[in-house]
């Protein structure tokens, strides 16, 4: 029997509040910005496949085999390899078998860092919604709060995810 645990302090959208949740990741590759501090008392870590898979076999245990919904947490999972990613949506599909609708945190850095290809094949691997923390339409305050990423990068994100067919909030 597989323990289904989630490390730290996990967030998700409102909208994902239906959804299985299942850390690709533990924490925030930037973890700087001046107004969040949901983990700063965590380490980044990327989960490896096998640690994945066991993390996805206990939550298997736990919520409904016919779930659809899975947000892939934690804080930036758009800055994983297009493979990795792919590739645990490969395998929660094998204990979750009609999952169909991915979401996940994504920074403008991890979406930027993808060709355009790739983002078609996250759109085409289950990638339906990507959450992105705009904060301020100002360069300056996003400046101040210590935020990696200026409104040009975020709008051409955004831009950039949608023309792949994934939908941004």
């Amino acid at each position: 029997m597989h323990a289904y645990t989630l490390e730290g302090h996990v967030i998700r959208p409102p909208s994902e509040a239906a959804s299985v949740i299942l850390q690709a990741s533990i924490g925030c590759p930037h973890n700087r910005c001046t107004f969040c501090g949901t983990y700063r008392k965590v380490r980044y870590s990327v989960r490896g496949v096998d640690d994945f898979e066991r993390h996805v076999a206990g939550a298997a245990q736990c919520h409904p085999l016919d779930a659809e919904r899975v947000f892939l947490a934690d804080g930036d999972t758009m800055i994983l390899p297009v493979e990795t990613i792919l590739g645990f949506m490969e395998i929660t599909r094998k204990y979750f078998p009609k999952a169909r609708r991915f979401g996940c945190y994504a920074r403008a850095e991890g979406i930027l860092a993808k060709t355009d290809q790739d983002l078609l094949s996250l759109r085409e691997g289950g990638l339906r919604t990507a959450y992105l923390g705009l904060e301020s339409g100002s360069d300056e305050v996003l400046r101040r709060v210590a935020k990696d990423s200026t409104v040009s990068q975020m709008i051409l994100a955004v831009k950039r995810m949608q023309a792949a067919g994934v939908r941004m909030s």
